[in-house]
């Protein structure tokens, strides 16, 4: 994508990847960059709001408040309600993002509270409504995005996190074998690269790891310029020379690999 194709306050995509959860997103551009852009999370407009008070103008009471009678710990204390709908809005339609968010309806996130709303309780105070962050729980409101993680229509966005999707489907449905000659290839598949050996040697080295017992259980990494392999319970980890190996038969590593996404 062409720097020149985005600008600030444009709506754009990208596909968000949280663990196995795949799915796209969307935001308005702040910045524009050489190398990508700024983007600015929106959500819809605060709708809350705490026995009767909207959410922007509620305050933390700091005046405790005697329990009511028959309280137990499930008794609602404070009762959170929502006004003003907002019309459905498609994220595919960004003429509709756009006009949302002009008219109010979608707002930045830096501008919205993401923490807890709760009801403090203390034995000899009694209690009260406060607002709270927990250390631990963040929200973040924009990121950075490099150009070819920015789409400016959704269908493209979409059809990428599908591409992952069915990547990830794949995975699924290799054997255990299969699954470790694919990891195996990719150190080998570096270590080619870091170093510049010959496809020969990489796929002896490869035809090496097939001769191996419990290939499920081998592990492999770059060390140096050295790949080196072990057995997971095991603690040494051993060098692999392709001039140490014989030539060997790799025929269906060679035909595994014209197949799978791991091609040396």
């Amino acid at each position: 994508m062409e720097t020149k194709s985005v600008k600030p306050g444009d709506v754009v995509y990208w596909v968000n990847r949280n663990g196995g959860d795949i799915a796209v997103r969307f935001g308005i551009v702040d910045d524009v960059f050489t190398d990508g852009v700024w983007v600015n999370f929106i959500s819809p407009k605060e709708r809350r709001m705490i026995d009767g008070v909207p959410l922007e103008h509620f305050i933390s009471e700091t005046r405790w408040r005697k329990l009511p009678k028959g309280w137990t710990y499930n008794t609602e204390l404070f009762k959170i309600t929502y006004r003003d709908p907002i019309e459905p809005i498609k994220i595919s339609d960004k003429e509709g993002i756009k006009d949302a968010y002009q008219r109010g309806d979608l707002v930045l996130d830096s501008t919205l509270f993401w923490g807890n709303i709760e009801a403090e309780i203390d034995r000899n105070a009694g209690f009260r409504v406060v607002l709270k962050y927990p250390m631990w729980k963040t929200h973040s409101s924009s990121t950075s995005l490099r150009w070819d993680e920015v789409f400016t229509e959704y269908e493209d966005a979409e059809k990428k996190a599908e591409e992952l999707r069915a990547e990830f489907r794949r995975q699924c449905n290799l054997t255990n074998e299969e699954w470790a000659i694919e990891q195996i290839t990719k150190d080998v598949k570096r270590w080619k690269y870091f170093t510049g050996a010959s496809d020969e040697d990489a796929n002896r080295i490869l035809a090496f790891f097939a001769e191996l017992d419990n290939i499920v259980d081998v592990e492999t990494r770059i060390s140096g310029v050295d790949l080196q392999w072990k057995y997971y319970k095991k603690k040494k980890w051993h060098d692999v020379n392709p001039e140490d190996i014989g030539e060997g038969d790799y025929k269906e590593w060679v035909e595994f690999m014209s197949k799978s996404n791991t091609d040396i």
